[in-house]
């Protein structure tokens, strides 16, 4: 399947990549690699969401980025993540609001 399909191509690619972060995670701890993708995956998923289920998605993303930071301080894919999911979070609160 190519990363640049159609919107349901690219929403499978990502999930896939959410469940196997979330599995390799949940047998690691400690593994950063997998939280930053768990993470990531989470925020392209947030875009096929409507409302408040977008913003929960892009919210529970920046706990794992966050876990990541804490679990690697130097670790600067997981802070690029975290800022993407802090300013795909301001833009969908402030839609919200208006």
């Amino acid at each position: 399947m190519a990363l640049y399909g159609d919107d349901a191509d690219r929403e499978h690619f990502f999930e896939t990549a959410r469940q196997q972060a979330q599995r390799e995670y949940e047998g690691d701890s400690t593994n950063v690699q997998a939280l930053v993708r768990w993470g990531g995956a989470m925020l392209e998923l947030a875009h096929y969401k409507q409302g408040e289920d977008s913003v929960d998605m892009i919210k529970d993303a920046i706990k794992k980025l966050q876990e990541a930071v804490v679990l690697d301080a130097d670790r600067a894919d997981a802070y690029w993540c975290l800022g993407n999911a802090y300013t795909s979070l301001h833009l969908y609160t402030s839609a919200f609001s208006l």
